[in-house]
């Protein structure tokens, strides 16, 4: 919202906190529309009395009354009534099968016990209920990739076979062919079956089979679309008690069930849409519960108290439905991996951008929770309490909160092994798929085990609020918040690592983890690592001044501070418990099985910053000025705008340390920087034992100005709402260089610069004077929602490097592999294009990237700008419409009639779906020059009419 930090939003029902603590953002609690009277989004707020912030979303829950009201409902959607997309028109599909039915209803009144006088005046205990059941019927989207041909999982990767997946690929580019040095192993392109690794072929054997034409579906030869069933169901109770004229009490509870299916991988896909079905489903049987209550006092018409109390529970276990199909004792793969761990999950298979191999993906962890699987536990305890007093003529607020925040969760480390396979790699066989199965990774990683993450948080605040009429033009609020947030701690008495560089010893085995110190080994070591501060004091104050005294000319304005604590992380927690990790470079399968468990760590470790003691924080301000029109109508035309500080740099730039330095390998003697061993690599880091590793510190930034302008009509038949947004968001954007902040700051990927939306809502009127005619013609009403906004960054969406894949390519002088080793003498400054020329557009039909103003670096030094130059893709535009009638069928009775066509124009726009390779940037090794023809043009549109129809009946 506004272009803030996710930290910054806050999410509460009833008044108590219902955001999940693992990223700050789902919400346990779903505001349904049908059971709550009251939802409100701030989004510019400068109110002392709210927790977080300036995102604020708050909802309340519907209340019973005198009498009793309710309704029961159903909502429907059928793709019978939808339109097939267009992506599935392309490739011959239907329209995916998707279903919802949500059946609900709700009542509410007052809580009568026949035959006793209790309550009969109705004005002491009230009740609401509410039920919904969700029976939906999902699809996943059109999954698109590259899969092997039958010839190559039995080793044949001839050209004559290879040119079977087409005359490009899912790369955008012509099938990759066996490199010189594979050829020679392997002559005519056939690995012999004594070659083929016997945990690569296993792997390779669980892609699907090819189920299409490439030729005649973009490069694709396996296109799907899976449908699951993911069912649920929300329930919420309330209870209103008039303890006595002054005195009112409710409370609220909630529960939420489901199961939710995860046929590709769980939580997040790896590569976007190049990624194929797990071999298994993951069944995640999600339950939350959520109880609020509040306890109001009025001592006198101008002193209140509220007191609030909040307790949420979710969980999330997470299984494998058939455990079977990746267990690699089961396959046939007899791989142990480096730390011999017993995990018996098949190993991850990924691939950097351009490459033709689909992912294949799940981390490890499901070991780590029995029957649960990969589980997540939270618990958020809240407790507040507000006092309001009338004073003349301000109105003061005072009030002290509490939260206790809980998450436990087993790690989610590649216990089973992560491969990336690459064509890029120095051992690479040119294909990636021939390396994976003959073994051959470009990177592999590996942790010991997945440790038990269960931390917890306490947050004390207290604010004082003042919303002053100074006269009668001018109002003043003013505030301060003044917080005490605790750091993550660990509740299993490990405590959190941090780095003591002054107790490292070179000499020192890795595994003794030299310089790392956490709270069980030394009790002076926080169990949270961090230091924290005992107050951090949050100003916010805002103004409203009627220009002319005439209410029609208002200047509004505010700037504010909030902190907020960091979301939920677990860095530093495995060096504690004792987790090993490792990253080995250029490696085989058959090399890992080989290497005695613990020979030769090299620890991938991290620590937290045990001297720092900052919190995030947002500025946010805004300067808005309000004008009466004429239509009955209201014109504001704001500045808003905000800068975001010591946000939590968590494996960015600045927050990785013992880094090989840049151009270590370019001294004499080396050779080619990418056949170094893992042993040289390693060997220019300046603490001796360790990798890479991580200090979790405060230092990200980011900030957001925009111009906002609204014209709101809200009077008769006619509502109206227009609003038009011109905005620049800029901050830390990637890690291409991780050396050095503010070398990664640039424009972020989700910079929309025009956002124009439109609301309506029209009153048909009457047609007919007739009264059965009436009944069906009149009363009908039009509403609807229209959105237009310009495309978002592609170069930031593709990490300021369009998944750049330079194919084998080498420099023309040394004939070493360009790469960040052979351009940069390390890993640590990504390998950037080089940009010859403004990239936006290009001339062609629908052409949005000029491909022709990317080329290769030319040798060491030469590379490419860490942070492209913004280049926006395809433009969004979607229309919804809405038309619904009461039908009275009695003074208290009445049946409402909803249909809702969801993009009702049914038109599909230009884009760059998920995984397309048209945003691949794609070299030939020959001429070194672009051999996506392709690139930057929008092929493919997506978007279609979606229509949902409601029968709800009122009493």
């Amino acid at each position: 919202m506004n272009g803030q930090p996710g930290g910054s939003l806050d999410i509460t029902a009833d008044g108590s906190h219902v955001s999940d603590p693992g990223c700050n953002c789902a919400t346990p609690v779903n505001p349904n529309t049908d059971m709550i009277q009251e939802f409100k989004v701030l989004t510019s707020n400068f109110s002392a009395e709210n927790s977080k912030g300036p995102a604020v979303v708050s909802s309340v829950s519907k209340a019973g009354g005198r009498d009793f009201h309710g309704g029961a409902y159903m909502y429907a959607r059928h793709y019978s009534m939808n339109s097939n997309g267009w992506v599935n028109n392309r490739f011959g599909l239907e329209r995916p099968q998707n279903r919802y039915f949500f059946p609900g209803g709700n009542i509410g009144g007052p809580v009568l016990i026949p035959g006793t006088k209790f309550n009969k005046n109705r004005d002491k205990l009230f009740f609401f209920t509410g039920y919904e059941h969700y029976f939906q019927r999902l699809d996943t989207g059109v999954l698109r990739a590259t899969v092997p041909t039958d010839g190559m999982r039995g080793g044949n990767y001839s050209p004559g076979e290879l040119a079977k997946l087409g005359n490009v690929t899912s790369t955008g580019a012509a099938p990759s062919q066996l490199n010189a040095d594979a050829l020679a192993l392997f002559p005519g392109g056939i690995i012999p079956a004594s070659r083929i690794d016997k945990t690569g072929s296993a792997i390779t054997n669980l892609y699907p089979k090819a189920n299409a034409n490439p030729n005649a579906n973009g490069g694709y030869n396996y296109v799907d679309q899976l449908v699951f069933d993911q069912n649920s169901i929300q329930s919420l109770s309330r209870v209103d008690y008039s303890i006595s004229d002054n005195t009112k009490l409710f409370v609220r509870y909630n529960v939420q069930a489901e199961t939710q299916r995860f046929p590709v991988s769980l939580w997040w896909r790896p590569q976007g849409g190049n990624s194929v079905p797990y071999p298994t489903s993951i069944l995640g049987k999600n339950r939350s519960h959520s109880v609020s209550a509040s306890l109001t006092h009025v001592f006198s018409p101008t002193l209140t108290n509220e007191f609030v109390f909040g307790y949420t529970y979710i969980t999330f276990p997470n299984s494998f439905e058939d455990p079977g199909k990746v267990d690699r004792t089961k396959l046939g793969a007899p791989f142990k991996g480096l730390f011999k761990n017993g995990v018996t999950q098949l190993p991850a298979a990924l691939s950097w951008g351009g490459q033709e191999l689909a992912g294949m993906f799940n981390p490890g962890g499901f070991e780590a929770g029995g029957t649960r699987g990969l589980f997540a536990d939270k618990y958020l305890p809240t407790i507040s309490n507000n006092i309001s007093k009338v004073w003349g003529t301000h109105t003061v607020k005072m009030g002290g909160f509490y939260e206790y925040i809980i998450n436990n969760q087993p790690a989610n480390d590649y216990t089973n092994g992560l491969g990336i396979f690459a064509n890029t790699g120095g051992n690479s066989s040119g294909n990636s798929y021939a390396d994976l199965l003959t073994g051959r990774t470009a990177s592999y990683e590996e942790a010991s085990f997945n440790r038990l993450n269960n931390i917890g948080v306490h947050i004390f605040e207290g604010f004082v609020q003042d919303s002053w009429k100074v006269n009668r033009r001018l109002t003043l609020d003013l505030g301060l918040r003044i917080s005490h947030y605790g750091r993550w701690y660990d509740r299993e008495g490990f405590g959190f690592s941090i780095f003591d560089q002054s107790k490292y010893n070179a000499n020192a085995l890795p595994t003794d983890y030299s310089g790392f110190l956490w709270n069980k080994r030394d009790s002076s070591v926080p169990l949270a690592g961090f230091k924290t501060r005992a107050a951090f004091f949050a100003p916010r104050v805002g103004a409203a001044y009627d220009l002319f005294g005439t209410g029609k000319t208002v200047l509004r304005g505010g700037w504010g501070r909030f902190y907020y604590p960091t979301p939920q992380f677990t860095t530093g927690l495995a060096v504690s418990a004792g987790v090993k990790r490792r990253v080995v470079g250029n490696t085989t399968f058959a090399d890992i099985d080989n290497t005695p468990a613990g020979a030769g760590d090299r620890l991938g470790v991290a620590a937290v910053d045990g001297k720092s003691d900052n919190n995030p924080y947002t500025d946010s301000y805004s300067f808005t000025v309000a004008q009466r029109l004429p239509f009955a109508s209201l014109m504001e035309v704001a500045y808003v705008g905000n800068r975001s500080r010591n946000q939590l740099n968590n494996g960015g730039p600045g927050s990785v340390t013992n880094l090989v330095p840049a151009g270590a390998l370019f001294r004499p003697g080396l050779g080619n920087p990418q056949s170094v061993s893992q042993d040289t690599y390693d060997s220019f880091r300046p603490l001796k034992g360790f990798q890479d590793f991580t200090t979790a510190t405060f230092g990200l930034y980011q900030n957001y100005n925009s111009m906002q302008v609204t014209w709101v009509r809200t009077k008769g038949r006619y509502n109206l709402n227009m609003n038009y947004t011109w905005s620049k968001s800029l901050g830390i954007n990637g890690t291409g260089d991780l050396f050095n902040v503010a070398n990664n700051y640039g424009v972020m990927p989700g910079d929309r610069r025009h956002l124009f939306n439109a609301a309506y809502s029209i009153e048909m009127g009457n047609f007919s004077r007739n009264k059965i005619a009436g009944g069906f013609v009149n009363g009908w009403q039009l509403s609807g929602i229209s959105q237009v906004q310009s495309g978002i960054n592609l170069a930031g969406n593709t990490g300021n490097n369009f998944n750049l894949n330079v194919n084998g390519a080498t420099f023309a002088n040394s004939g070493y592999l360009i790469s960040a080793r052979s351009v940069s003498g390390t890993d640590s400054i990504a390998l950037r294009p080089k940009v010859t020329c403004t990239a936006q557009g290009g001339g062609g039909n629908n052409q949005f990237v000029n491909g022709s103003c990317f080329a290769l670096p030319t040798g060491p030094g030469d590379n490419g700008p860490t942070v492209m130059a913004p280049v926006y893709g395809p433009a969004f535009m979607n229309h919804d419409l809405g038309l619904f009638k009461n039908f009275q069928l009695s003074e208290s009775k009445k049946l409402q009639f909803r249909f809702n066509a969801y993009n009702f124009l049914n038109h599909p726009l230009w884009s760059f779906n998920g995984g397309s390779s048209n945003l691949n940037l794609i070299f030939d090794p020959q001429t070194r020059k672009l051999s996506n023809q392709n690139f930057g043009i929008a092929t493919e549109k997506q978007g279609r009419r979606i229509v949902q129809l409601a029968l709800k009946f009122y009493f």
